[in-house]
């Protein structure tokens, strides 16, 4: 739980929202060596698996995506390219 605690934390961080590190772990009672010793920490064998897995997820939900774009159902066929 803890680590899920600081996770989101250093997502908020990251995503170039204006919090105080140090506020948030006082107010949820974490210690700040606690945290800092999990943003350094090196991801495991498992969540490096897990991390590719999702990448590749991702890419195959963006690229079938992209192609629903392309494809107009309501002629039946894709556009055609004029050059």
């Amino acid at each position: 739980m803890t680590g899920k605690l600081y996770s989101q934390i250093e997502h908020e961080k990251l995503s170039g929202q204006d919090i105080s590190v140090n506020g948030v772990l006082k107010k949820l009672g974490l210690s700040k060596s606690g945290y800092y010793d999990f943003v350094g920490r090196k991801p495991s064998e498992t969540a490096k698996k897990v991390g590719q897995r999702l990448h590749r997820i991702i890419s195959f939900a963006d690229k079938a995506r992209m192609a629903q774009q392309i494809y107009n159902p309501q002629y039946g066929s894709c556009p055609q390219a004029h050059i």
